[in-house]
C-alpha cells in the first residue's frame, strides 16, 4: 500500500498529524519516542506491560486449571485405564501450551518454571494411571499438589494473583 519511506508518513496523516510534521518524518527512528503515538507509528513495545502480564497470568490460570481438573477427573476414576490414556493426550496438550508460553516480566519469570512442573507431572501422572502404575501416580500428583503451592506462594510473593475462573 505504501512503500517503506511513506508509511510513516501516511501513518501520521490517518492518525491526525499535522502534514508539516509528518514530511519531516522518513523513518520511524527519527521520531522522538514521545513523539511516536501521535504521529502513529508503531512501536517495538506498543502493548503495555501490564497487559501482556495480565494476559500471560490469565493464560497461566488456564492452563493450571485445565490440568487440576484431568488430574482432579483421574483420582476419581483411578481403575478407568481408557479414560487415563484420553486425558494423558489432553495433558500432552497443556504439557505443549505451557512450554509455548513466554513470560512477558522479568518478575513472572521466577513463577514459570513451576508451572512446567505442574503440567509435566500431571502428564506423567496421568501416564501412569493410563499403565496402571496407581503408585507412580499418586506420586506425581503429590508433587503435583507441592508444586502449586509452590506456584502460589511465588505469585504471593510478586504481589500477584491468578484471575477467578468460572466454575
Amino acid at each position: 500500500m505504501f512503500s517503506a519511506r511513506m508509511r510513516p508518513v501516511a501513518l501520521g496523516l490517518l492518525w491526525g498529524a499535522s502534514p508539516l510534521l509528518c514530511s519531516l518524518v522518513n523513518t520511524p527512528a527519527s521520531i522522538p519516542r514521545s513523539w511516536r503515538v501521535v504521529v502513529g507509528v508503531p512501536t517495538a513495545h506498543a502493548e503495555p506491560d501490564q497487559r501482556r502480564g495480565r494476559i500471560y497470568l490469565a493464560q497461566l490460570a488456564m492452563v493450571l486449571e485445565g490440568a487440576r481438573r484431568l488430574l482432579l477427573w483421574t483420582e476419581t476414576y483411578i481403575g478407568d485405564p481408557e479414560f487415563a490414556r484420553f486425558g494423558h493426550r489432553m495433558a500432552e496438550g497443556y504439557v505443549d501450551m505451557a512450554g509455548r508460553l513466554v513470560p512477558p516480566e522479568k518478575k513472572l519469570v521466577n513463577a514459570h518454571p513451576h508451572l512446567l512442573m505442574v503440567v509435566e507431572n500431571v502428564e506423567r501422572a496421568l501416564d501412569a494411571a493410563a499403565r496402571g502404575d496407581t503408585s507412580a501416580f499418586r506420586q506425581r500428583a503429590r508433587i503435583v499438589r507441592e508444586e502449586l503451592l509452590t506456584l502460589e506462594s511465588v505469585l504471593k510473593q510478586l504481589k500477584l494473583r491468578l484471575p477467578e475462573l468460572s466454575r
